[in-house]
């Protein structure tokens, strides 16, 4: 009897046993306790599914509801075990009667699959909400949402849109590896971090084909505020980012993001470090009027399009090392209170710096850059663009510069115009090679300006320059020469170069000093009209040419022959105390004349030839030419008056020795000069009358040489 009723007991605890292991197994799952009886149930709980109840159960002991991970759930009815409506997640985070059911700890829900859309629009959500790995089939709408807490949607997958415009979050919002089509949050405000680190912002119509609508952006930000950081580091947005005037208390970091479109972030604030390093792939960034209290980073970005700063104020750095812009890089009146380096950037359009505003260096080292517009530009620092190549124009018009501008190594394919430019250090443009128009035209130097092995070549124009220190040229290149008109130089170092022509015009210079090897490193045309300074030293340091004769080749390059540059340099060397020299370069400047006078007008050639063989035009020694004529007037008159018919007419004269003759001759030769009073009365016969006339007239026209010399008229 009892084995029969045993029998009919055991399939019934068999079952009874199943159930209760199956329970057990779920709880597990659930990470629940394995007990059947659950506390806290709502009156809604029997119309739920098996998956929400699950949730409430474990939400309601506070812990977390965990479902296998979506994409390893193959089998439809696994899935459909994990599945929750759309509906229930409102019901419990909305419902204030089932809210005051949850634990403190709040709700968590992690690998569940979400059907239809989550609206939780201008909710009260008093718990942290975490839907992580989570997969929603369709929108969450959280718009005008408030709470104290955070909300994470870490890892999470929304096959639609993510609403939250002008929701208030007390603590962070977590987006930190999900995928989204978009998000829409213009006017939220987050009290702590807004994370998006690895997350994915695809493109609306990759999963809604069947949608034609307008373009929507990635994430729009509009007018949001964030009490933390805003971290975008490793995200992927396929569409466009707009952040205009958002507020970001904390860091702002995109550190290795991607951006198919674009990043919209005009008239923001970050009060911390804002990072864009290694960003890729964007069309355009516009950061126009964005304020950042602390450094900006965007070394190794790559930015397919245009990136716009315009207008920035930057409290820090703004680093740009090895930064590629395959579009313009605009940075116009932009204002930066530490340095700027773009060290190896690579920018393929145009650099606009226009009124840039940088309190310490500009370092733009071995970079590649197309045109680059200075114009106007403000850099208390140094300004370096040493072993840049620059493929287009550069521009820097009225740039001021208060340390020193460096241009060693590189290279100008177009023109660089630094015209009225201001540079309070030095200026060193040394082994860099410019190919086209280079212009110093009015600008102001306060140190040195080195041009040592540059080649230039076009023509350096550096018209009505000012520079305070040497102008320093050794062994460089200058095909078409160097306009320095109406320029001032306290020096100039002249240590020999490859030069067409020099323009020094109406120039002045305090001290010149000119060392070459010999005259085929001075230039070949010089423009000297004008030119003054104070002292000239010159000199050849090689073997192969006179030094005594480097004025007269230095001059001998003169175009167009004018005295002036001539007397300037005989002045200068008289009062160094080398009259000699000065002398020498005046009887230069008269044959100068004298070649110039046999083309253009043959009475000043002779009237200098006479000057020339008669007095040496006067100049040093060569005075004493004057008495080599008189020696051979006075030797030929006093051959005249012996050997002639003459002498009959002298001997009844008194006059029988050759003392005699030679004193009449010398008589007869100076004018203004009796050395007899009777040498005139005593009449000669016709033919040496005749000769003595022009002995008489040789005598006066040496004397007009000579007091012309010592006058200073030949020297005019």
């Amino acid at each position: 009897m009892h084995k029969k009723i045993m029998g009919l007991f055991i399939p019934f605890i068999s079952i009874l046993i199943i159930s209760f292991n199956h329970s057990n197994v779920i709880s597990a799952e659930l990470g629940l306790p394995s007990t059947i009886e659950i506390k806290n149930r709502p009156p809604d709980y029997t119309n739920w599914s098996g998956a929400e109840k699950k949730v409430w159960d474990a939400i309601s002991s506070g812990k977390p509801a965990i479902f296998d991970k979506p994409y390893l759930v193959m089998n439809i009815e696994r899935q459909k075990a994990q599945s929750l409506r759309s509906a229930f997640l409102s019901k419990i985070l909305c419902d204030e009667k089932i809210c005051k059911l949850i634990p403190h700890n709040g709700v968590q829900i992690e690998c569940a699959i979400v059907n239809g859309e989550l609206d939780l629009r201008n909710a009260g959500l008093n718990h942290m909400i975490r839907f992580e790995s989570c997969i929603f089939r369709k929108n969450i709408q959280m718009g005008g949402v408030v709470t104290p807490h955070g909300i994470s949607l870490k890892k999470s997958s929304v096959e639609g849109d993510l609403f939250l415009t002008d929701a208030e979050i007390g603590g962070s919002l977590n987006l930190d590896g999900g995928t989204f089509c978009a998000l829409n949050a213009r006017n939220l405000k987050v009290d702590g971090t807004l994370s998006m680190q690895r997350a994915n912002f695809r493109c609306r119509s990759e999963l809604t084909l069947d949608i034609i609508s307008d373009r929507y952006p990635s994430i729009d930000l509009l007018g949001a505020s964030i009490g933390g950081q805003l971290n975008m580091e490793g995200a992927w947005f396929m569409e466009e980012v707009r952040m205009p005037g958002i507020q970001v208390n904390g860091q702002m970091s995109s550190e290795n993001a991607k951006f198919d479109d674009g990043l919209f972030m005009p008239g923001s604030i970050v009060d911390r470090r804002l990072c864009l390093k290694n960003i890729r792939g964007a069309k355009k960034i516009f950061m126009q009027g964005v304020q950042v209290k602390n450094r900006v980073d965007l070394d190794e970005a790559k930015i397919t399009g245009v990136l716009d700063m315009q207008g920035m104020d930057i409290s820090n750095r703004l680093f740009m090392d090895d930064l590629t812009v395959s579009g313009d890089l605009l940075l116009k009146n932009s204002k930066i209170d530490n340095c700027l380096s773009m060290k190896r950037a690579d920018i393929a359009g145009q650099s606009d710096f226009q009124g840039l505003n940088v309190k310490g260096d500009v370092i733009m080292q071995k970079g590649r850059f197309n045109s680059v517009n200075l114009t106007t530009g403000q850099i208390e620092g140094l300004l370096n663009l040493s072993t840049s190549g620059f493929s287009g124009k550069v521009v820097a018009y009225g740039l001021y510069v208060k340390n020193t501008l460096q241009i060693e190594d590189a290279t100008f394919s177009d023109i660089l115009h630094m015209q009225r430019s201001k540079v309070a250090g030095l200026v060193d443009l040394r082994r860099s090679e410019f190919r086209n128009k280079v212009s110093f035209k009015g600008a102001e130097v306060d140190g040195d300006f080195y041009l040592d092995d540059a080649k230039f070549n076009e023509e350096l124009d550096m018209l009505g320059v000012r520079i305070n220190g040497n102008a320093i040229i050794n062994q460089g290149e200058f095909k078409k020469g160097i306009l320095l008109q109406l320029g001032r130089i306290t020096s100039v170092d002249y240590k020999g170069a490859n030069m067409s022509r020099m323009d020094l015009k109406g120039t002045y210079v305090d001290t010149i000093i000119a060392r070459v090897k010999n005259s085929r490193e001075l230039p070949q045309k010089m423009e000297l009209r004008g030119f003054t300074y104070d002292i000239f030293l010159g000199e050849y340091t090689g073997q192969e040419e006179k030094k005594e004769e480097f004025f007269q080749n230095w001059l001998r390059r003169i175009e167009a022959f004018a005295p002036q540059p001539y007397e300037q340099c005989a002045k200068a060397l008289r009062e160094a105390g080398s009259p000699e020299k000065a002398n020498a370069v005046l009887y230069a400047a008269k044959e100068r004349a004298r070649e110039e006078a046999w083309v253009s007008n043959k009475k000043r050639w002779l009237g200098l030839s006479i000057l020339k063989v008669t007095i040496g035009y006067g100049l040093g020694v060569r005075y004493f030419l004057a008495l080599l004529w008189i020696a051979v007037f006075v030797l030929i008159g006093t051959l005249v008056s012996y050997k002639s018919s003459a002498k009959e007419v002298l001997e009844t004269k008194g006059y029988t020795r050759w003392s005699h003759y030679f004193f009449y001759s010398l008589d007869m030769l100076l004018p203004l000069i009796k050395l007899r009073d009777q040498t005139e009365k005593i009449e000669l016969p016709d033919r040496p009358r005749r000769y003595f006339y022009f002995h008489k007239l040789a005598g006066w026209l040496l004397l007009s040489f000579v007091l012309a010399g010592l006058a200073g008229i030949t020297q005019m």
